[in-house]
């Protein structure tokens, strides 16, 4: 056959190369259904109020509707977390006041411009059983929901913590200090004994001979000073 009388339609009809066109059409389809692109769908932007507090039921059939993967997680209820916190005060207090004021707090770190930061510090404060008066106050009304949710990190610690706090900062500070640098610099000694309050612990401070002055041998006196009391003598 020459190629004058070959054609790329010969030996197929019209309805054989409608088939073929129609059968590629569909794998077409089919391969870009199963390579979908990384996004897919926008996840609908929710108001604070509307979807924050959403339930696993409406996150289901939320996922169901545009194709996304169900959250492996539900969502944390905030408001029973922050009710059982206060149903550990000893307080008495009727079980209708605690969950309207939890729903109060709840409602008060909605509007927090900290978020799940805050929400976070706020039910670990009131969920420690060495703050007891964290939970009278704010049961009592002495202290708003609004105002508890503004307190800083360190009012939301219990007394003993805040007391380590405090030590730790005072520590810091301590060690920027001139006398302590020169405590690094000195020697503690057993060897005396303090003619004030009797310790024998003693910074010392020995200094070697002067030879122009004394051209001799013997140390001049030895400066203590007292590890307890801070008296600073000679021996």
């Amino acid at each position: 056959m020459s190629d004058s009388e070959w054609n790329s339609d010969s030996g197929a009809s019209d309805d054989e190369a409608s088939a073929s066109s129609a059968l590629n059409r569909h794998l077409v389809q089919l391969v870009t259904l199963r390579h979908l692109p990384r996004v897919t769908h926008r996840r609908r932007a929710f108001t604070t109020g509307e979807s924050a507090w959403a339930t696993d039921a409406e996150i289901s059939h939320q996922s169901r509707v545009t194709g996304e993967a169900p959250r492996t997680k539900g969502r944390i209820d905030l408001r029973s977390l922050i009710r059982q916190a206060l149903s550990q005060s000893n307080t008495q207090c009727p079980s209708a006041n605690v969950d309207d004021v939890a729903s109060r707090v709840v409602a008060a770190l909605r509007q927090s411009a900290d978020g799940p930061e805050m929400a976070r510090a706020v039910t670990c404060a009131l969920a420690d059983p060495l703050y007891e008066k964290l939970r009278e106050d704010v049961l009592s009304g002495r202290l708003r929901p609004e105002d508890t949710v503004a307190l800083d990190e360190v009012s939301l610690l219990n007394q003993s913590a805040r007391a380590a706090l405090e030590e730790a900062r005072l520590e810091r500070l301590n060690q920027q200090s001139v006398e302590y640098l020169e405590r690094l610099r000195l020697t503690v000694t057993n060897m005396f004994t303090c003619p004030e309050c009797g310790s024998c612990e003693c910074y010392a401070h020995f200094r070697s001979t002067d030879f122009v002055k004394w051209q001799g041998d013997d140390q001049t006196p030895t400066l203590l000073r007292c590890c307890k009391c801070s008296l600073s003598f000679r021996q």
